[in-house]
């Protein structure tokens, strides 16, 4: 016999609770810059989210450039992946502040190919009203994100 549906949901939605508070404690126990990177996309990398490529890539000051500084389930993502001023989806959400979506990756000329062809969801790395990077989520579906998702990751990226 099956859970009735509404159990089921309520079962996952305490997941997706206790997944926040694990991401939340995480980032708040960092003591360092690139600790609180991590301590973001390994928290959001969990399962009951459903967040399977993330990337934190921050600003270089003397050259505009994003720079990888954390990354979950990217196993080839090269260390210190450099992505060049005004490249790439995530240049949109440097460059006004904003959260950007992109339901299919591969409608986009300025999409920089990797593993993933399905949908991108850029949000900028904020500090004090600075925009000091973008958090990268990524998945292999197409129109894999929505309003939830966005205000989540929102949230991790402030």
């Amino acid at each position: 016999m099956t859970p009735p549906r509404s159990t089921s949901r309520r079962s996952a939605q305490a997941h997706r609770q206790a997944a926040l508070l694990r991401l939340t404690t995480g980032i708040v126990s960092a003591h360092t810059d690139d600790d609180i990177y991590h301590a973001m996309v390994d928290g959001l990398h969990d399962e009951a989210l459903g967040y399977s490529f993330l990337g934190a890539f921050i600003l270089e000051a003397e050259t505009g450039d994003r720079v990888l500084r954390a990354s979950a389930g990217w196993p080839d993502a090269p260390e210190n992946w450099r992505v060049h001023k005004g490249e790439g989806l995530s240049a949109r959400a440097v460059e006004d502040g904003t959260l950007h979506y992109t339901a299919d990756v591969t409608r986009e000329a300025s999409y920089l190919p990797s593993r993933v062809r399905g949908s991108e969801v850029d949000i900028p790395l904020r500090v004090d009203g600075e925009t000091i990077g973008v958090l990268v989520v990524e998945s292999d579906d197409r129109d894999a994100f929505d309003d939830q998702d966005f205000e989540i990751l929102s949230a991790a990226a402030d």
